[in-house]
């Protein structure tokens, strides 16, 4: 088959189970509020409900319909911005939107999305390991079947991260800049990323623009932001164990990211690779943690891979595909700011993450060197 065959076939069979699955479970989203766990049925967690919860982004943006415009701080904070861009395409498009119309809507935002994030994904690729990327590896994951229902976040921070990271690559930090701040709307701790790019205006080495961006990050970031962190998130939230330790050291002292950043990104995958563990509660399939399944798996055979990239680290750093690495771990840092250590912060750069591991060692790029320099 034909790469256009491929994608055709990708994106053909992802709309057709995408539309099976909103008519299954995203259309009854009101009745799975009340059945969330799966009472009444063979399945739990089978949609992000995350818009449902009281404040969030469905209720702001029927009050934006209906004439009422506040700004949320604290916990809603990340509300504000979603609320405010569906708000804007229904007025744009002259739309009629209730609990019902909301389920296509949100399908076709998530959508257009996802397929935007492909082709800068395939740009991505291409200029940084000199190869396209087999598009059914990007529609056959059924976590973008998963995402695409309902409002979310995951969708167009996909999108977002795909474009800024080819900017990035490129070298185009203007461009790269505009997106960041249009992320940082829908998820504000990514407004970090203009550290990252304000550092590239510096001679500095990778490796020292590394260190700046996690001394800003660990110390500066997190004493102005996240120590006094009620105001961020609810103590219930935080859970035990070392996310507890962390939380708490930060809260105390302002030191807890500084001192643990990179075992707070090795919780987080520890998180994805032990969601397959639970796919079942009792004689319930839990959707969410089922549709893990292939990125669990596949992370699972990357562990020698991931041992040695850490093991090679700092050499890494100076290889032409430096940029591309930097920027992943800067994500990883962002992401690891949260005291909330969970597997779906990894969703917008999972793809990103796989390339590096199976193309930056690859063949190919020692017959590609000239591209990527």
């Amino acid at each position: 088959m034909s790469k256009l065959s491929y994608l055709f076939v990708g994106v053909m069979i992802y709309f057709s189970f995408g539309l099976i699955y909103l008519y299954s479970f995203a259309i009854h989203w009101q009745y799975w509020i009340y059945d969330l766990d799966g009472i009444n049925n063979n399945f739990t967690f089978p949609l992000s409900l995350d818009m449902t919860k009281p404040n969030s982004f469905l209720p702001s943006l029927f009050n934006l319909i209906n004439g009422i415009y506040e700004i949320k701080l604290g916990t809603g904070i990340n509300d504000n911005g979603i609320a405010f861009l569906y708000y804007l395409i229904i007025k744009l498009f002259d739309l009629k939107v209730d609990k019902e119309s909301i389920v296509f809507l949100s399908f076709g935002i998530n959508s257009i999305s996802l397929c935007v994030g492909y082709v800068y994904l395939q740009k991505v690729s291409f200029k940084s390991f000199g190869r396209n990327f087999n598009p059914l590896l990007f529609f056959l994951n059924p976590t973008l079947i998963y995402y695409s229902q309902l409002m979310n976040k995951e969708a167009l921070t996909l999108m977002f991260i795909s474009i800024i990271l080819f900017y990035y690559i490129e070298r185009k930090y203007w461009g790269a800049s505009v997106i960041i701040l249009l992320l940082s709307v829908i998820r504000l701790h990514f407004v970090c990323f203009f550290a990252l790019i304000a550092l590239q205006y510096f001679k500095l080495s990778r490796l020292q623009i590394l260190i700046f961006f996690y001394i800003f990050l660990g110390l500066l970031v997190t004493n102005l932001i996240f120590r006094q962190q009620d105001y961020l998130f609810i103590d219930n939230q935080i859970g035990f164990g070392f996310t507890k330790f962390v939380y708490e050291l930060n809260r105390d002292f302002g030191i807890g990211n500084f001192y643990l950043f990179p075992f707070e990104v090795l919780q987080i995958f520890y998180d994805q690779v032990i969601s397959i563990f639970s796919i079942f509660s009792g004689d319930k399939i839990v959707v969410y943690n089922l549709k893990e399944i292939p990125v669990s798996i596949l992370l699972i055979l990357s562990a020698r891979r991931i041992f040695y990239v850490i093991l090679g680290f700092f050499e890494r750093l100076e290889k032409p595909t430096g940029d591309f690495f930097l920027f992943i771990i800067s994500f990883l840092l962002i992401i690891s700011l949260s005291p909330i250590s969970h597997f779906r912060y990894l969703f917008p750069i999972i793809y990103p993450f796989f390339f590096y591991l199976y193309y930056s060692d690859s063949l190919l790029i020692k017959n590609n060197v000239k591209i990527l320099s």
